[in-house]
């Protein structure tokens, strides 16, 4: 029999899994760190709250279903309940949801594969909620012995997402606002280089140099946070 990686791992799995989404926004936004530190830092303490996801496990060997507590929370269940069959098919209320799940879970005991579905489900606690449910089967000794795989909530990821894209669209205002000082400084000598009487020396050639590099700069950042905002939220 194949080991069981997550009944065992529930807490640890969901920090785990927490850590790794903060460690990937962050080296996301390294290239921010340099020109804007309000970026790093207004992005950097949503990571957690953005990974409203967890995992679970359904061992058809043992005939037990595992889920963890993140999960839990997502489908509104008490952390101190049984993960029971019956409890997680009472969550796909709407019959085309339901028949999706079902069709999709019997395919994956029969067969290897992966799935991604976005589906309805009425909580626990009687809340409306759309998830995305990702997964895979496994197969040992010629036969499916678990299917696994996470649970997401869309509904919070993407009301996290306008949020951080409200963030974003401030921080593209005060970056506009930076772009005056390079300007500023390459139009005061472009003007000095028109006069009749101005020498061109190295140190003015490298004052312009800094000053289109960081005009670059700056322009880059925009663009990136243009993209960044005008990107759609999936649902």
């Amino acid at each position: 029999m194949l080991p069981n990686p997550l009944a065992d791992l529930s807490s640890e799995i969901d920090i785990g899994l927490n850590l790794g989404l903060t460690q990937l926004l962050n080296e996301l936004l390294q290239p921010f760190q340099k020109d804007s530190l309000t970026v790093y830092w207004i992005m950097i303490p949503h990571a957690k709250d953005f990974l409203l996801s967890g995992l679970w496990e359904w061992d058809l060997t043992l005939k037990q279903i595992f889920i963890s507590d993140a999960a839990k929370e997502i489908c509104e269940i008490n952390i101190s309940d049984p993960p029971l069959i019956s409890t997680v098919r009472k969550l796909f209320r709407e019959r085309p949801h339901l028949q999706r799940i079902l069709e999709t879970i019997k395919r994956a005991k029969n067969e290897v594969m992966l799935f991604d579905l976005h589906l309805h489900i009425t909580t626990a606690a009687g809340h409306q909620k759309r998830i995305r449910l990702m997964g895979q089967s496994v197969r040992s000794e010629g036969s499916i012995v678990r299917i696994y795989g996470s649970i997401q909530d869309i509904d919070h990821t993407s009301e996290l997402i306008n949020r951080m894209k409200g963030s974003l669209k401030n921080i593209a205002y005060i970056q506009s606002h930076e772009l005056r000082k390079p300007v500023a400084s390459i139009l005061g000598l472009i003007h000095c280089f028109q006069l009749d009487n101005f020498e061109i020396g190295p140190k003015e050639i490298e004052m312009l140099n800094k000053s289109a590099v960081e005009l670059d700069g700056k322009i880059k950042t925009i663009m990136h946070l243009v993209g960044t905002v005008s990107a759609p939220t999936q649902t």
